[in-house]
């Protein structure tokens, strides 16, 4: 994981900083010796002080931006796609369109394409426009159309679901699939503020903790498997998992 994302760092130019625990598989002489390499790269080490155990704060990641001087949550999703996992969760409050988006999901997509076991969900919020009384259905059909058209590449299509209760037409009824967040393989978890937008990124300040904790990221998933169960997420009609 850590050459991963001292190669992202080198690769987009920008110094990315992880902040770890003192765990003695972070400080042990095999890692040490790869410091320089890395910090080459781009990548820093930073730990914690010793009395934050490592059950406490697994895992922490962000990346900092020398052109505009503040830290960016960027291209985290990416880096957890450059291994071979079985499963990736993914929810979003909001996701871009078009060349934005397939850029985005392009190498998961790939992914899927070369690996018929791996199973993709995504989680996603449909809002409805403003005044509209349009059917239910209707918006899902649209956004069934959007979502091959202009979102997702590849030819095998994730389980993409949503709350049907953003689709209210009673204001007073109406919610939101606020949640931002990535598990991969039941044994990391992205938790964030950034959606899957170029802007949240490359340009916004996001802050988000990358847990490699199988306790938490198999919660997490449960949590999402059980709101599919009592039908409060239900899967969009016409974006089915081939």
């Amino acid at each position: 994981m850590i050459e991963v994302e001292a190669s992202v760092a080198q690769k987009c130019g920008r110094i990315r900083v992880i902040v770890q625990d003192n765990g003695p598989i972070h400080r042990c002489k095999e890692v040490q010796q790869l410091w320089s390499k890395w910090e080459d790269m781009g990548l820093y080490i930073f730990f914690l002080p010793k009395y934050c155990s490592c059950q406490q704060v697994p895992f922490f990641l962000i990346s900092v931006d020398p052109q505009y001087g503040h830290c960016t949550v960027e291209h985290l999703n990416s880096s957890l796609y450059y291994a071979t996992p079985k499963s990736v969760l993914i929810s979003s409050f909001t996701i871009d369109k078009g060349e934005k988006a397939r850029k985005l999901f392009q190498v998961l997509a790939e992914r899927m394409d070369t690996n018929p076991e791996l199973y993709v969900q995504m989680f996603l919020n449909i809002q409805r426009p403003h005044h509209s009384k349009v059917a239910e259905s209707v918006l899902l059909r649209e956004f069934a159309h959007t979502f091959r058209r202009d979102i997702w590449t590849g030819n095998r299509l994730p389980e993409v679901f949503y709350d049907s209760r953003s689709l209210a037409v009673d204001v007073k009824q109406k919610s939101s699939l606020h949640a931002k967040c990535i598990v991969v393989d039941e044994e990391f978890v992205l938790i964030t503020s950034a959606n899957f937008t170029e802007a949240a990124h490359e340009r916004n300040i996001e802050a988000g903790v990358l847990l490699t904790d199988s306790a938490t990221a198999q919660a997490l998933r449960l949590q999402f498997d059980s709101l599919v169960s009592h039908k409060i997420l239900r899967p969009i009609p016409g974006i089915l998992l081939l």
